[in-house]
């Protein structure tokens, strides 16, 4: 276990680690969704299907701006009994749909593992949209205020 540790602490050997990680998981990822499009596979079977496969990382955001909203001055980093349950509501259904979400991948596909793959693969899907739709709104926000500024 020694060994591991040292391997870990090693600056290059960590970097190349994670761009191996990096790669396979984009072999995955591009495989997954030209199965996708040749119909080997079903990724998203309905609008229902696709909207909580979304939600599973979605709602965060939600959650995110209602517990600023119920942010109170001088609170800290100390979360009041609002925030809290927004928060644990938000888990719960966060859960619920990511359970709905690999049920339904893998009643469509017909198989377990594979439900379970192209579960994950909507889920790391859905959070992946999400950020790069956030990126492009703040992205193109700061260049107009810098546009406007200059």
């Amino acid at each position: 276990m020694e060994s591991i540790t040292v391997l870990f602490d090693d600056p290059i050997f960590l970097e190349q680690f994670t761009k191996t990680l990096l790669i396979i998981f984009v072999v995955c990822f591009v495989t997954t969704l030209i199965a996708g499009m040749t119909n080997k596979v079903v990724i998203y079977f309905n609008f229902k299907d696709l909207f909580i496969s979304f939600m599973v990382t979605g709602i965060w955001f939600v959650a995110a701006f209602l517990v600023v909203i119920y942010s109170t001055e001088g609170q800290g980093e100390n979360l009041n009994t609002m925030q809290t349950n927004i928060l644990y509501i938000t888990a719960g259904i966060s859960i619920l749909c990511a359970i709905f979400t690999i049920k339904q991948s893998a009643q469509h596909n017909r198989n377990i593992s594979l439900g379970l793959l192209i579960g994950v693969f909507k889920i790391i899907t859905g959070l992946l949209f999400i950020l790069i739709a956030l990126g492009y709104l703040f992205g193109k926000s700061s260049s107009e205020s810098e546009n406007s500024s200059g």
